[in-house]
């Protein structure tokens, strides 16, 4: 939506057609409308984000100076909620043969967008969670494995030592049968 106000005599000299279509308020304001054509909530909301503007980062004074800001927007006719991103550019116009300060406002629908980030974001976290559980799982298991080995070779190392005898061999060849099989078991 594209709206341009006249901060001297607090009017609108336009507001784009598409005002129904992104805010749900008809664009019946014509050129020199004051602002209470816009219904009351659109109105007070759109001076109270400037005001809050102006106290945030000084009146808007300099020409070109330029604000941005979020807010939840509800639609009047549905009352659906969406989000909305309004940039203001404090200009100088020259509407008549006087210059007049007039403020130029593009309001667009964030709402896909923030949906879009808002999913990003748990997908993120559901990746990192994964992450942590892979590292917890692996380091998990890296033990359960290691432990386990270390008796096989262990047991075949001392296999080696007792080769003449063959009630020790069939010893050391039963507990790592048995180890081999518990590795296979996890």
């Amino acid at each position: 939506v594209f709206i341009i106000l006249n901060t001297d005599k607090n009017v609108i000299n336009f507001i784009s057609e598409n005002a129904m279509r992104i805010l749900g308020v008809a664009p019946n304001v014509g050129e020199g409308s004051d602002f209470s054509l816009l219904d009351k909530e659109s109105r007070d909301l759109l001076l109270n984000q400037i005001r809050l503007m102006k106290a945030k980062n000084g009146d808007l004074d300099d020409e070109h100076e330029h604000m941005e800001l979020e807010f939840a927007w509800v639609m009047p006719n549905t009352n659906e909620s969406k989000w909305m991103h309004m940039s203001i550019y404090n200009v100088i116009a020259d509407f008549t043969e006087q210059e007049e300060s007039c403020l130029i406002v593009v309001i667009s629908d964030y709402t896909q967008i923030n949906e879009n980030q808002k999913k990003l974001e748990e997908a993120m976290e559901k990746a990192q969670d994964a992450a942590k559980s892979k590292t917890l799982f692996l380091s998990n298991m890296s033990h359960e494995m290691r432990t386990p080995l270390n008796g096989i070779v262990g047991c075949i190392g001392m296999m080696k030592v007792h080769l003449d005898d063959r009630e020790q061999l069939e010893n050391y060849l039963y507990k790592s049968e048995s180890t081999a099989n518990y590795l296979i078991s996890l």
